[in-house]
């Protein structure tokens, strides 16, 4: 589905107004929400639930779910109304730059050992790409640590994980004693 004027208006209602040009959009809604969509992404400015529905909505026509960066409310909304409307959304925790940083760790590991002469015979050219991996490979393991507690931090059941939304809500329940 390719994103046009008359695509945006069917979701974000007649009293929209879309500027854009090259497959890039700005669009105020009446109730004064503000998004820019592009080729590849949704960034919500400014918007209450009409906004974060018709964002939900074209997001799955489009590209079948999506994953949400951002601040801690953010994502648990975007979530929320994934669940809410049958939209696989998917709240990323990452950090933007991590990947460069274990690559750059990496390399560095690398000169270092062929500085101390790691590089001066098959076997110490060996130990040294060894010892880099694992430096890499325990930079990546404590990353998704942080990403886990982030996820349990931020509150919300993903029924992927932890069956369906329903059975999440009973679990709650049963652990605050109204059940």
């Amino acid at each position: 589905m390719k994103i046009t004027k008359d695509v945006i208006r069917a979701y974000f209602g007649e009293g929209a107004k879309v500027w854009g040009f090259g497959g890039h959009f700005r669009v105020t809604t009446r109730t004064g929400g503000e998004v820019v969509i592009g080729p590849n992404q949704i960034k919500v400015i400014l918007g209450g639930d009409d906004v974060h529905r018709a964002c939900t909505l074209l997001a799955r026509d489009k590209w079948g779910g999506a994953t949400v960066r951002g601040s801690r409310e953010f994502m648990l909304g975007a979530v929320a109304h994934g669940e809410a409307w049958g939209v696989n959304i998917r709240a990323d925790h990452s950090e933007p730059g991590a990947a460069f940083l274990r690559g750059l760790v990496f390399v560095g590991v690398v000169v270092v050992g062929l500085m101390m002469g790691g590089g001066q015979d098959a076997t110490g050219m060996v130990v040294t790409l060894c010892v880099a991996a694992v430096v890499w490979w325990a930079m990546k393991q404590s990353a998704k640590r942080e990403e886990q507690r982030k996820r349990e931090q931020m509150g919300f059941h993903y029924p992927r994980v932890d069956g369906t939304a329903g059975a999440a809500s009973h679990d709650h329940a049963k652990r605050e004693g109204w059940v």
